[in-house]
């Protein structure tokens, strides 16, 4: 493809530096790099940008992103600024770039640069047994698979809300968390063994199926996305993500 096809992001020198020079993780720096393109890639000082956005573009979980833009905010290379409830936040580049903190070095302290391991081999494990006690109750009580986020956890166990926040950020649509049908369509399909992240694949990869046949689009909605033939849309899901990253590979 010609370099000048598609156009171009003009950034600052100092930004660049600043990227390189800092050390990010992979998918953190995706984040970075999409924050980029829709705030300096449009002439923009900042822009209010759902986590559904994020994940729809970067193809991962909504609570990753989540996590991602969190540890970013942390780090002082994003900064966040919320708007409200069901608002997207408006996030930015920090561009004073003296104040950000880089990752530390794997199997490092990010205090000593030392090793990680609480224990150097000799003392017991800190949680002295309850470990497993922790992850059992997490097992029980929750259905997703990144419990330090807090928009995991939820009454019950089953995240409806976060679902549905999903389902509207990406599709843009309105849907209610409360609707008895959309409660008991989701509640059915986490008996069945399904999980937060399985329910956002779905969504995610309806989304780019449908978005651009306007007979299509309108089927983004919890009664078709989370019914019978939900387990049918995540194999498809799977089957496309496969095929996308072995033509990565090759």
């Amino acid at each position: 493809m010609p370099l000048d096809e598609g156009g171009f992001t003009k950034l600052p020198n100092g930004l660049l530096e600043a990227l390189y020079s800092h050390r990010i993780p992979g998918q953190e720096m995706r984040v970075v790099l999409y924050v980029v393109r829709k705030t300096i890639g449009f002439s923009k000082d900042s822009d209010a940008i759902s986590y559904g956005q994020i994940a729809g573009a970067l193809d991962i979980p909504r609570t990753r992103a989540i996590a991602h833009v969190q540890n970013l905010v942390s780090k002082k290379i994003l900064t966040s600024t919320n708007n409200g409830t069901r608002k997207p936040a408006t996030i930015r580049i920090n561009m004073d770039f003296s104040g950000w903190t880089p990752s530390p070095k794997k199997g490092t302290s990010p205090n000593n640069g030392t090793s990680a391991s609480p224990n150097n081999g000799n003392s017991a494990s800190p949680n002295n047994g309850t470990h497993k006690r922790k992850k059992e109750t997490y097992k029980e009580n929750y259905y997703c698979r990144a419990p330090s986020v807090p928009d995991c956890a939820a009454p019950n166990g089953i995240p409806t809300k976060d679902i549905v926040d999903h389902l509207n950020s990406v599709a843009g649509t309105r849907f209610k968390h409360t609707t008895a049908k959309t409660i008991a369509l989701i509640k059915a399909r986490f008996k069945e063994g399904f999980v937060l992240e399985d329910f956002e694949a779905v969504i995610n990869g309806r989304w780019k199926k449908w978005r651009n046949d306007p007979k299509m689009v309108e089927y983004m909605r919890p009664e078709t996305l989370f019914g019978t033939k939900f387990e049918g849309y995540l194999m498809a899901a799977k089957q496309t993500e496969t095929k996308r990253e072995r033509r990565r590979l090759n």
